[in-house]
């Protein structure tokens, strides 16, 4: 697909964003025969403009100019009516579980898929251990749908993950000093790496409220227990992406850049849909995006007397984010990062091996102390209980796993990373 400028779009209206609240609704398409890959881009489309609402609303809270709040409010209300329509648009699945695996799924391979594209080393460093952790998020609920409804979740992924163990859940509870990165300076990093961490951090925001507010629904207590303490992890998660961000730039330059990544995943997701009713959707909202960022950069000259070229000085997007080659690029980097990150963990805005650190360090006091006893620990028990059910965990291994350490499916390793 030959590269765009959305800045040269026939610019539309923002209000035709706006519709009656009975066309809001779309029929929910069914996860069976699915593409999966399309499948994962309604759900990033879903969290990117959840979490393009949520930035305006901080943007207002930030901004004294009166008119450029409500400019600000025009732009959320129509990113809401889009929002609204995808959420409504995604694959009918009741349980709460299921869902999670979806959120896991997202997570680990919209993470291996920016790692790759990633140019700051510090960057590329953070997705690489969160996806060894998001990796094994992924493994825990397979786990637990497997012993409470004997689904097997490489059927619902659609088979282009792995499922396998991570850095061990138990191991990702940090004292929150350890959570916290030193911001990357967008004149040194530039759009793409903003992209990249818009796209993460979305995703991030919305498995956090998911799992916040999706525990209730599950019947069994181990459950409820495994959303909470997964909520905890993906809420360090999102600490590590947001500390990243440059503090430095301006209300009106973060809502040009909010706007340009959002168009620019519209655009990758046209680029290679293949379900045609689906492209259709993905065509629509790339316009409608396009139309909120023009609007946006329009507000950085008359606010700012900034030409958005000072921010984006290559016009046209970059290559377009492929969910497509999964199987293909995304597997053998995964048991990559898996085979050089496992036994990490955090140390102030850095990472460290866990054996090298002194034991009086924050981490073994602040982890010691939250999960203690280790039996009691909701992603510990879920893979235990399935071992003793059935002699073995849950996984979908292509070949074995790329840590020697973690191949035994008889019992649950706790001590990577910690």
């Amino acid at each position: 697909m030959a590269s765009i400028n959305p800045f040269e779009i026939k610019k539309e209206k923002t209000e035709d964003d706006f519709a009656p609240l009975g066309e809001l609704w779309y029929r929910p398409y069914t996860a069976d025969g699915s593409n999966p890959c399309s499948a994962l881009r309604v759900l990033l489309a879903c969290c990117t403009e959840s979490a393009s609402v949520f930035l305006k609303h901080d943007l207002v809270a930030r901004c004294a100019a009166a008119d450029l709040k409500r400019e600000i409010a025009l732009l959320a209300r129509a990113e809401q009516f889009q929002q609204e329509g995808l959420s409504l648009f995604c694959r009918e699945k009741p349980a709460a579980l299921f869902y999670a695996l979806f959120y896991e799924q997202l997570n680990e391979e919209l993470t291996a898929a920016v790692a790759q594209k990633e140019t700051d080393e510090y960057v590329k460093a953070a997705f690489d251990f969160a996806l060894a952790e998001d990796c094994d998020h992924l493994y825990r609920f397979s786990c637990l749908i497997k012993a409470e409804s004997d689904a097997d979740a490489k059927e619902i992924t659609g088979g282009i993950t792995e499922i396998m163990p991570g850095r061990p859940s138990i191991s990702q509870h940090r004292y929150p000093f350890d959570d916290v990165r030193r911001f990357v300076p967008f004149a040194l990093s530039g759009v793409k790496t903003w992209i990249h961490l818009f796209a993460v951090a979305a995703v991030k925001r919305r498995t956090l409220d998911f799992y916040t507010n999706a525990g209730y629904l599950c019947r069994s207590e181990t459950a409820r227990r495994l959303f909470a303490e997964i909520a905890l992890t993906e809420e360090q998660h999102l600490m590590q992406y947001d500390s990243l961000s440059d503090p430095s730039l301006s209300v009106t330059e973060k809502l040009v850049l909010c706007e340009y990544a959002e168009c620019y995943l519209y655009y990758s997701a046209y680029a290679e849909e293949t379900d045609e009713k689906i492209k259709q959707l993905w065509e629509k909202r790339f316009l409608r995006e396009a139309a909120h960022l023009q609007k946006a950069a329009q507000l950085l000259k008359t606010f700012e007397n900034k030409d958005y070229k000072a921010l984006i000085p290559q016009e046209n997007f970059p290559d377009p984010l492929s969910l497509n080659d999964f199987a293909e690029k995304n597997k053998p980097y995964i048991r990559k990062v898996l085979k050089e990150t496992i036994d990490l963990t955090a140390v102030l805005e850095d990472y460290a091996k866990a054996d090298e650190i002194p034991q009086n360090y924050a981490f073994f006091k602040y982890n010691g102390k939250v999960t203690r006893p280790t039996e009691k620990v909701a992603s510990h028990s879920v893979a235990e209980k399935l071992i003793e059910r059935d002699g073995k965990d849950y996984r979908f291994e292509e070949s074995p796993h790329p840590v020697p350490e973690m191949r035994d499916r008889t019992r649950d390793n706790t001590r990577a990373g910690r």
